[in-house]
């Protein structure tokens, strides 16, 4: 029911995330039924890691702060209950051993065990019907000293269910980490667009040029398909992760631009908080 990809600009040391924004669901008579086309996928999950130890103001010492990227594919409900859980127990992360952060991987770890939990009660009280989605962790390791992703893959068999994990420790922007349904689409434009850019001739993030000649497709055709709406963008990098609005030009060649959030209008949908604006950068 959506795309998802992971992949690092070596030149700009960032890891780059995308997602399409449509979640839908099987028809009652068979195609997809679109449930929103502002559905986020993309999140940005804080990391706070303190001493149990007291400062003299009685309070607890910070040892690291930061952010890393989360993303799923599948069945919403498990997915997002992983997500919120997860940015909760990591906010409140304290130690009584040494300030070491925890390594990327045991927060997957972490995080996976909290998938397989939400999956299993949404497989029995769906008879297997529904419970299933994949999903990944990634962003710097501070321990490893370098960016890695980790794909948390749902695995039944007729006696257990787990959620595996799978290391991407990226090098180069060759290895794209993709899955979901549109995941093998996805790969084909890749490889056009290395081979002869994007019809606007260009050849930078290239997993980003593809997701959106895959959403400009449905736009065009006006289908049910299942993967569309808009894209979510996301960027990892040494000190925290960020989630970007989309920038597009609302007449092709022409300077005006709509700024937009998971498909959602900053300048027109959202407005004002009080006398604060809602300023999200953006990438083009």
């Amino acid at each position: 029911m959506t795309v998802v990809a992971i992949w690092l600009e070596p030149t700009e040391q960032v890891l780059w995330s995308i997602a399409d924004t449509r979640i839908s669901a099987p028809g009652p008579t068979g195609g997809r039924k679109i449930m929103t086309d502002s559905g986020a996928k993309l999140f940005a999950i804080p990391i706070h890691c303190q001493a149990a130890r007291m400062n003299l103001d009685f309070r607890r010492k910070t040892l690291y702060l930061s952010s890393i990227g989360y993303a799923f594919a599948g069945d919403v409900l498990p997915a997002t209950m992983t997500f919120a859980t997860a940015s909760t127990f990591l906010q409140n992360l304290t130690t009584v051993g040494s300030d070491d952060s925890p390594r990327l991987s045991e927060i997957a770890a972490m995080i996976g065990r909290l998938g397989q939990r939400f999956s299993k009660e949404s497989l029995g009280s769906s008879n297997g019907k529904y419970g299933k989605f994949t999903a990944a962790v990634f962003g710097w390791c501070p321990t490893l000293n370098r960016f890695a992703i980790y794909e948390l893959t749902p695995r039944l068999t007729s006696s257990t269910f787990e959620m595996q994990i799978e290391e991407t420790l990226p090098k180069d922007n060759l290895s794209v980490v993709s899955f979901g349904t549109g995941a093998a689409r996805l790969t084909q434009q890749i490889d056009d667009i290395r081979q002869h850019g994007d019809k606007y001739h260009r050849t930078a993030r290239i997993p980003k040029l593809a997701a959106e000649v895959l959403i400009e497709e449905v736009l065009i055709e006006q289908d049910t398909s299942d993967v569309g709406g808009s894209l979510s963008i996301g960027a990892a990098t040494r000190d925290d992760f960020r989630l970007y609005s989309y920038v597009t030009p609302i007449v092709k060649g022409e300077p005006e631009a709509k700024i937009s959030f998971n498909g959602i209008d900053l300048g027109q949908e959202a407005r004002l908080v009080g006398h604060y604006m809602i300023s999200i950068d953006g990438i083009a």
